[in-house]
This record gives structure tokens, sequence and C-alpha cells, in this order.
């Protein structure tokens, strides 16, 4: 199915001005409740990125999963977490979590 851009054009004065009215708006202030969130951990990681002081993250700049071992191994030597972007984690399928 193909889709096609349709321009519409109107001449001055094609629709009527509108009168003024003497119609007020009503402000309702409402006391919003916090929203109810519950962490539920998913699988077993080796460790969680967010209470890691940094993490070193591989996108689509890692040709092959092979490639992202080297990140795995400096992340280790200097006690540092690794992640990866959504296009590897998503589109590549690499990994899991």
């Amino acid at each position: 199915m193909r889709l096609s851009r349709i321009l519409q054009q109107y001449p001055p004065r094609t629709f009527e001005k509108p009168k003024p009215s003497e119609k007020k708006a009503e402000i309702v202030y409402e006391n919003l409740e916090e929203p109810k969130t519950e962490v539920v951990k998913v699988g077993t990681a080796e460790a969680c990125i967010e209470e890691a002081s940094v993490v070193i993250c591989g996108g689509r700049g890692v040709a092959k999963k092979d490639d992202f071992k080297m990140l795995e191994e400096l992340a280790n030597i200097l006690g540092w977490q690794v992640g990866v972007t959504r296009p590897l984690a998503e589109d590549r399928k690499w990994f899991h979590e």
C-alpha cells in the first residue's frame, strides 16, 4: 500500500473568524499519588550495572561477538562492568539480558 501526501491550501477568509465569548475555564488541582513500582529481578546476572561505578558499553562499532571479549577482559581487570547498546542486544541478539 502506497501512501501519498496531500497538501490542501485554503484562500484567506475561507472560514469565519471566531467570535469572542464569555466562557471561563476552570482550573482543577488534583493530588496525584506516586506511581507504585516494583523492581523485579529477571534471570541471573554476574553483577548489576546500576550499582557499578563505571560501565564500559559496546555498540555497533563491535564488529564480531568475539571482539566483545576484549571489553569484558578490560572490565574485569579494572573492576568495572560491561553494558551493551540496544542494537547489539535486540537486533543482533548477542545478549539475552
